[in-house]
């Protein structure tokens, strides 16, 4: 009777142990079934990602591979300007001025962001900077101490816009706007005779120099007219005129800063001599 309750006890924890190694069995597949639900779900979203960034537009590719192709360009150029400076031998009790011009050769940060992958806002931090006049030890802590630098992180790439159409011409002018720019400078010269009557070619150099240097030199006599009347519209309209009620100790003072400040041509000169005689 003892061997068979021994026998029963024994059969009865074998069976608990083969339940026990069952479920921890049953355990280890759901946390493997997880890990490959995780892995899949990762493997999904990199080829979503994948799948968004090759959704680039034409124009887009042909943006970048122009822009790598012209970068290479400039490097190779710089390339052989660097092989041009070369480091002198140190003297000594001599100054050392040499420099790299390391700068102006420099690649290293288009290099970065060229082979950086795409779709990543890159974290970066800047010096810090003072609106007024600081200490010297908060100038330079702002000198030695630095932020940390935030992570990069990924971003969505962004969709296609449509360009906004610049107008141009008689449209600009009727387009209503608010800037308040000026007018861009534009020089007006005049054709020349000569231009009008056959074509031009490197023969004729020498007398369109001509042509400009008695229209448009110093001493033409369109441009000492135009400076003589430009100098008295403005003696006029600065109210210089007044100048004959001043103390006579300054009247000199005055007579030489008009002719410093107006009497910057010949024109000029001619106009502010007959103009100043109010301060004799």
């Amino acid at each position: 009777m003892a061997d068979q309750e021994q026998e029963e006890v024994s059969q009865q924890q074998e069976g608990e142990e083969q339940q026990e190694q069952e479920e921890e069995v049953k355990e280890e597949e759901k946390e493997e079934g997880k890990e490959g639900e995780k892995e899949e779900e990762k493997e999904e979203k990199e080829e979503n990602t994948e799948e968004g960034s090759d959704k680039e537009s034409p124009r887009a590719k042909r943006n970048k591979a122009f822009i790598a192709a012209e970068f290479n360009r400039v490097r190779e150029s710089l390339d052989v300007e660097k092989t041009r400076i070369t480091k002198p031998e140190y003297k000594e009790y001599s100054p050392f001025i040499w420099t790299s011009l390391e700068p102006y050769h420099n690649t290293y940060t288009v290099n970065y962001l060229l082979d950086y992958p795409e779709h990543v806002r890159h974290g970066y931090i800047t010096r810090k900077t003072a609106i007024g006049i600081v200490d010297p030890e908060v100038s330079h802590s702002m000198d030695t101490s630095l932020d940390e630098v935030p992570k990069s992180s990924p971003r969505s790439p962004r969709e296609e816009y449509m360009v906004p159409k610049i107008n141009r011409g008689e449209k600009a002018k009727a387009a209503k706007g608010s800037t308040r720019l000026p007018h861009w400078p534009v020089v007006k010269y005049n054709r020349p005779s000569m231009a009008n009557e056959k074509q031009l070619n490197w023969g004729d150099v020498p007398k369109l120099r001509e042509d400009l240097h008695t229209k448009y030199s110093s001493n033409a006599q369109d441009r000492l007219k135009y400076d003589s009347k430009r100098t008295k519209h403005d003696w006029y309209r600065m109210d210089l005129a007044q100048l004959k009620d001043i103390n006579e100790v300054s009247r000199s003072h005055m007579k030489v800063t008009c002719h410093a400040y107006l009497g910057t041509s010949a024109g000029a000169k001619k106009a502010i001599t007959s103009l100043a005689k109010v301060l004799e």
